[in-house]
């Protein structure tokens, strides 16, 4: 099991929806994709309308939305920590939830379901 903040996870939908990838990794990447992915109705929630078709997440929105915890094959870790590892269009900021997402895949037991 990975927890993952709601923060974690819009930025990793994010990342993962830009990937390009081989055919035999379309599979798991989509899988990935539909398990980290936040409900239309939680996303929602935690958007704060500015006019004009544009919208910001509101952070006080999020904080109230809990963690989640997520299942994933050994496949879908293995592609996440490579795709986490690989992408190079981080900011200082991204370190507050992306630190906490590679512990979490470090640790995660060999015996994890295929």
């Amino acid at each position: 099991m990975i927890t993952m903040s709601i923060r974690a996870r819009l930025n990793i939908t994010g990342i993962l929806g830009q990937q390009k990838v081989a055919y035999n990794d379309m599979h798991v990447l989509s899988d990935l994709l539909k398990k980290v992915t936040v409900p239309d109705e939680v996303r929602e929630n935690i958007m704060r309308e500015l006019g004009n078709g544009q919208a910001i997440l509101d952070p006080q929105a999020m904080k109230e939305i809990p963690d989640v915890e997520l299942e994933l094959e050994k496949a879908e870790i293995r592609k996440l920590k490579q795709v986490l590892k690989d992408w190079n269009q981080y900011g200082p900021a991204d370190l507050d939830w992306v630190e906490p997402i590679m512990k979490q895949l470090d640790e995660v037991p060999a015996t994890v379901t295929q």
